[in-house]
Order: C-alpha cells, then sequence, then structure tokens
C-alpha cells in the first residue's frame, strides 16, 4: 500500500455513505459520515480533511446499536463514524470522490 492511498481494495462499489448536519447549539453544527469500508485509512483521511477544511476532526468505532464502543482497535466488521466541526457535507462528498474512496451516486447528503 501506497502513502497516498486511502482505501485497500475494492470496496467502493457496494457501499453506502450517509453524510449528516447536526446542530449542536444555535451556532455550532458538526458533520458525521458514516458507512466507509473499514479498509480505509482512517488515520490519513481525517488528517487530510481537517488540512484541507481548515476543521477539527476525529474517527470512532461504533457498536451494532450505533454507540461508541471503548476499544480503540479496528475490528474487521465495525462501523466507523467521521466526526468533522462545522458543516462540511458537501466538501466531504467533493474529497471522498477525488480521492477515490467512493462514487458520487453512493453517497446520501443528509439535511440539505
Amino acid at each position: 500500500m501506497s502513502k497516498d492511498t486511502l482505501v485497500v481494495g475494492d470496496a467502493k462499489e457496494k457501499e453506502e455513505i450517509h453524510i449528516r448536519k447536526i446542530q449542536r447549539t444555535a451556532r455550532n453544527s458538526m458533520t458525521t459520515v458514516d458507512g466507509i469500508s473499514p479498509n480505509t485509512n482512517f488515520d490519513q483521511m481525517i488528517r487530510k480533511m481537517k488540512k484541507q477544511f481548515h476543521c477539527n476532526g476525529s474517527f470512532s468505532n461504533l457498536d451494532e446499536d450505533g454507540s461508541k464502543s471503548d476499544s480503540k482497535n479496528k475490528e474487521p466488521n465495525c462501523s466507523v463514524r467521521l466526526t468533522l466541526t462545522g458543516d462540511q457535507r458537501v466538501n466531504v462528498m467533493e474529497f471522498l470522490v477525488k480521492e477515490g474512496v467512493c462514487k458520487k451516486e453512493n453517497i446520501t447528503l443528509h439535511g440539505c
């Protein structure tokens, strides 16, 4: 795997990615991204997004019920949620398509 590759394998055909805006307070909001393949290099992806969008962000493992799991180890079938500060829905969509993580048809923007 090269340093510039975000996805290992060919996972972009079947995944459905959901990008949502969550309103925290009157002025503050955050963007969540669900459904990205577990074969993705999340450390490198979140680092590139934070630098390009000038925001803060993190990723966390989720249990089957959607709550955050305590373990930091990536299990093969676990779900991962990316969280970015601010309304970054369009930026994230363009980033995922440009980096080859998924196709534009597989992305659903919520709250437009």
